[in-house]
């Protein structure tokens, strides 16, 4: 994680970064039934950490690994979408999932993306 945030720096230092576009494969959280990842393993937690000091840049995430499609934004407002299923149906997968995890509300202010019905 270390060097994913001297990139950064040096990055920002050398071409001064407006948008940082990034992908890892299993993301951060996830309403699918697999864990998130643990903060060791996180990129998220450099990416938040470098928003934090670089709060005029904008982040954007990709993940994939599960077969959903989700949109976050972190209270830093670092946007994050899971588009494990490349476009592919979901009728009816996020809501007849069951499970009991709870968005973690230190890392994500809002989850983007679902309708309210009327």
């Amino acid at each position: 994680m270390r060097s994913l945030n001297g990139l950064l720096d040096k990055s920002h230092k050398t071409r001064g970064l407006k948008n940082v576009f990034i992908q890892y494969h299993k993301p951060s959280f996830s309403q699918s039934v697999q864990p998130p990842l643990d903060d060791d393993n996180d990129p998220l937690t450099v990416l938040t950490s470098f928003k934090k000091s670089h709060p005029n840049v904008n982040i954007y995430v990709f993940n994939g690994h599960n077969h959903t499609t989700e949109m976050y934004k972190t209270r830093e407002e670092i946007l994050l979408m899971v588009t494990g299923v490349g476009g592919a149906s979901q009728k009816g997968y996020l809501d007849n999932l069951t499970h009991s995890k709870i968005t973690p509300k230190e890392k994500f202010g809002l989850r983007l993306g679902r309708r309210r019905k009327k």
